[in-house]
């Protein structure tokens, strides 16, 4: 359930009221907790049966995880706080607050925190490099991405993404970071630069875009706005992942054309 004080509310309102009467918890703790992916997806953890893991109750450290049958074992919602499915149960406040606070519908900013902390509480029983752990995130990252949502919520140009510089005349060097290189990376770093280039953006400039890539698949969202925020222009291109600096660039001139140059002439004075 959801609580407060009477220092910020004296009364919730009906949604919250609303939603505690879900029981959400108990909803959630019925569910199975299995991984997201097939478990040689886990690159960045220790594998599940890792011996020195304590897991529920000092036994219990090996998918799948029947959450309901630790519930009766602890009487009480303690193994749920350690699973990705309270996290859920955030995200799921998170969205009915913005959709029933009316946040973001008007000149005035909303400021919002969700914390999400089940991988505190599941520290104690697995560790930071546990299965279990590199999973929690796993969720909690499509658990984000449903609040904000990369159409919507466009990022800066390449965010998130690691360059390591390097001198062009050194092979030798070039050969080691091509090991650690990460295509995908690569192929959206490359693609946004273009992006960035041709609207001669940089980082004192409000403009954003996002590349999406699935298989052979490109997808690029971007936007240009004026300072304040007040007006911008979004679109999307889509095509082949062979084309995507061409993609790029052809996104970029159409966000011109609709009337990105106008805005950004007009921040450039």
């Amino acid at each position: 359930r959801m609580i407060s004080s009477s220092f910020y509310v004296n009364m919730f309102p009906d949604w919250v009221r609303l939603f505690n009467s879900e029981n959400y918890a108990e909803k959630y703790s019925y569910r199975n907790w299995t991984p997201l992916l097939p478990e040689v997806s886990y690159t960045e953890s220790l594998r599940d049966d890792y011996l020195l893991e304590k897991g529920y109750f000092g036994s219990n450290n090996t998918f799948p995880h029947t959450i309901s049958k630790y519930l009766k074992e602890s009487n009480d919602f303690k193994p749920f706080k350690t699973t990705p499915s309270a996290n859920l149960m955030i995200k799921d406040f998170a969205l009915k607050m913005m959709e029933n606070e009316g946040i973001g519908t008007d000149e005035n900013t909303d400021f919002v925190i969700a914390v999400f902390s089940s991988m505190d509480y599941e520290n104690g029983s697995f560790g930071p490099a546990s299965l279990e752990m590199e999973d929690t995130y796993l969720y909690l990252d499509k658990y984000i991405a449903e609040v904000l949502p990369h159409d919507l919520f466009i990022p800066a140009v390449s965010q998130g993404i690691i360059g390591v510089e390097l001198r062009e005349s050194d092979p030798e060097t070039q050969k080691l970071i091509e090991k650690i290189n990460h295509q995908e990376s690569w192929i959206a770093g490359l693609a946004e630069r273009k992006f960035l280039a041709i609207l001669e953006g940089g980082c004192q400039l409000p403009v954003a875009c996002y590349t999406n890539l699935k298989g052979v698949d490109f997808e690029m969202f971007g936007m240009v706005a004026d300072v304040d925020g007040k007006q911008f222009i979004k679109n999307s291109i889509r095509g082949r992942i062979e084309d995507a600096e061409k993609l790029a660039g052809d996104l970029a001139k159409r966000l011109l054309q609709d009337g990105a140059a106008e805005i950004l002439a007009g921040i450039r004075l």
